[in-house]
């Protein structure tokens, strides 16, 4: 059990026995009262009240990983980086529509890309584990980005993909900019000049984008990201998202159409090493872009974020429920007028990757590999 300011938390934790390596990403969601596991090489598993996996036979998304581990000769960071990012689940006239955000791997140009894609199955196709349809590709990001020389050739941990919808049509999935930040391009590319692509209008890196489902167009919303972890939108339409800084300055934003958040040229953040961040000119402050709800000194390595119903926890109705990584906390929020006036740390001990409140009101979340936690209150 754990004490919080108003309740008296009961903490189950679970360790998934999955038939394979599910890897430092995935996500996770509900589905008929159950959870809907998709690992980090795109594996789909439904947890039964025991919590014991049972695979979704869903045909498999085209990444060309085994291609991408041979160009990066088998890196073990690119392997763990190489990943599905995350999923969303709708059901319309009595069809599930499933989408995934992943990297994809370019045979040819031999650079990558962040995806989208989504599967349509039935209530008959899950019950007998048989799907007639194939992913469907709806959204890729532009320019295919080279790898890196020397000894990290991908920054896969720092690729975004959170998908939240802004209404039935139109989903927004966030895009990081995979150190494509205009520093250290000596280093990583022989002194070729790579530019930073958060600032770059015709880059897709850095993002927020907004894509129509009807006609698969998109357009970007926001710019000026690192590393967009997490992404909600809220009942009356705000939409918030999660954004990982450098050493220091994660941070929690208010996202609006058009806005620029700054990165890489303001941050609360320094690099490691350094008492600036190198490319920083706005001071101490954001002057000039978007300031930050809130920013995290030192970095919890943020994650996903929930706005509580309060099926469970009526105290918290409203408030935020925001997961981090490296301090294995989810942090409670309270926040008015744009502005977070409570943040209280449970110290749930899990690095939480997703989180998510289950339609009988606790509170799920997953780390990145393959341990499972609820939340409910101890009466």
């Amino acid at each position: 059990s754990l004490s919080s300011n108003f309740y008296n938390l009961e903490i189950k934790k679970y360790v998934i026995d999955f038939p394979e390596d599910v890897g430092l990403y995935g996500a996770f969601t509900e589905l008929k009262e159950s959870i809907l596991w998709a690992t980090s090489q795109a594996n789909f598993y439904l947890l039964d009240k025991d919590k014991k996996p049972n695979k979704i036979a869903l045909p498999a998304i085209t990444t060309h990983r085994d291609s991408f581990l041979a160009a990066t000769d088998d890196d073990f960071l690119a392997d763990r980086f190489f990943a599905l990012k995350d999923i969303s689940l709708l059901k319309k006239q009595g069809f599930y529509i499933f989408y995934a955000s992943y990297h994809y791997w370019n045979d040819e140009k031999q650079c990558f890309t962040v995806r989208l894609s989504k599967i349509t199955f039935s209530d008959n196709e899950l019950n007998n584990n048989n799907f007639s349809d194939n992913w469907n590709k709806i959204y890729e990001s532009s320019p295919c980005l080279p790898l890196f020389e020397g000894d990290e050739p991908f920054k896969g941990d720092e690729a975004g993909g959170r998908i939240a919808w802004i209404t039935d049509k139109k989903l927004l999935l966030t895009i990081g900019h995979h150190e494509f930040s205009g520093l250290n391009a000596e280093q990583h590319f022989s002194g070729q000049d790579i530019h930073d692509h958060a600032q770059d209008k015709s880059s897709s890196y850095g993002k927020i984008i907004e894509i129509n489902i009807d006609d698969n167009s998109s357009s970007i919303y926001s710019l000026g990201h690192r590393n967009p972890q997490g992404l909600l939108v809220l009942n009356n339409g705000t939409i918030l998202s999660t954004e990982h800084g450098p050493k220091g300055g994660d941070e929690l934003n208010i996202i609006t159409k058009g806005g620029n958040y700054g990165w890489p040229l303001a941050t609360y953040g320094t690099q490691y090493g350094e008492l600036k961040w190198p490319t920083a000119i706005a001071g101490s402050f954001h002057n000039g872009y978007i300031e930050p709800m809130y920013a995290w000194v030192p970095s919890i390595a943020v994650s996903n974020l929930i706005s509580v119903k309060g099926k469970m926890f009526e105290k918290w109705k409203g408030d935020l429920l925001i997961g981090s990584m490296r301090a294995r906390n989810i942090y409670h929020i309270k926040y008015k007028n744009g502005r977070v006036i409570y943040s209280e740390p449970l110290a749930v001990d899990l690095d939480v990757r997703d989180i998510m409140e289950m339609n009988n009101g606790t509170i799920a979340a997953m780390n990145r590999r393959s341990e499972l936690m609820i939340i409910s209150i101890n009466n």
